[in-house]
C-alpha cells in the first residue's frame, strides 16, 4: 500500500515537502500555481510537481501574483493585474495518478492564500483516506473570494475530523494567519 503527502502552495525551497524524515514513506505531489515559483522549485522538488490551481472545479481561474505569497485567486488589495491560471481538484490529480485502491493514506499540507474550502470541495475522495490535514488560515479574509476559517473548520467537522487548534478570532481590519491541524477521530 502507498501513502501519498500532497504540498498545495509548495511556494519556496526548503518548505514543508523537504521535512524528509516526516515523508519518508510517502509519494510526494507538490501544486504551485505561480508560474515563476514552479520554475524555481521543478527541477529540485522532492517528488512530482503541477504547475496548476487547485479549486472545487476544473476550469481557467483568475486571480494575482502577489509578491511574498504567489497566486491568489479572486486577487488581493493593491493589485490589479490579473492572470488566469487552470486549476484542477485535488480528486482529479488523485485519480489521474493513483489507483486509489493502492493508497491506504493520505496527508496535506495547504497553505493556498484562502482557497481551502474550494481545494477540501474538490476533495471528496481524497478526504476518505485523509488522516491529517495542515491549513493556513486567515482571520480577516482579503477579499470575498477567500474563505471564511470557521466554514473550513466546520466542513472539516462534519466529514469526523478534529483539531485542538483554536480557531483565532476574527478582527476586522487586522488579518493573522496560522495554521489549523486536522486530525481525522478515529
Amino acid at each position: 500500500m502507498k501513502k501519498i503527502f500532497f504540498d498545495l502552495g509548495a511556494g519556496v525551497k526548503n518548505s514543508e515537502a523537504w521535512c524528509k524524515d516526516l515523508w519518508k514513506d510517502y509519494i510526494i505531489i507538490g501544486v504551485e500555481p505561480d508560474l515563476t515559483r514552479y520554475n524555481e522549485l521543478k527541477d529540485i522538488f522532492p517528488g512530482k510537481l503541477l504547475n496548476l490551481a487547485i479549486s472545487d472545479k476544473e476550469e481557467e481561474i483568475s486571480g494575482i501574483i502577489h509578491d511574498t505569497s504567489g497566486f491568489i485567486v479572486g486577487g488581493y488589495p493593491g493589485y490589479n493585474k490579473f492572470i488566469k491560471i487552470k486549476a484542477v481538484t485535488l480528486d482529479s490529480i488523485y485519480k489521474q495518478y493513483f489507483n486509489p485502491e493502492e493508497i491506504s493514506e493520505i496527508a496535506i499540507w495547504a497553505d493556498i492564500e484562502g482557497s481551502e474550502l474550494r481545494m477540501l470541495r474538490g476533495a471528496t475522495e481524497v478526504l476518505k483516506k485523509t488522516n491529517w490535514i495542515n491549513v493556513e488560515l486567515h482571520t480577516h479574509p482579503q477579499t470575498n473570494d477567500w474563505c471564511n476559517s470557521s466554514d473550513v473548520y466546520k466542513f472539516l467537522e462534519k466529514l469526523g475530523f478534529k483539531t485542538e487548534t483554536k480557531e483565532k478570532p476574527y478582527t476586522p481590519n487586522h488579518d493573522s494567519c496560522y495554521d489549523a491541524l486536522f486530525i481525522r477521530n478515529i
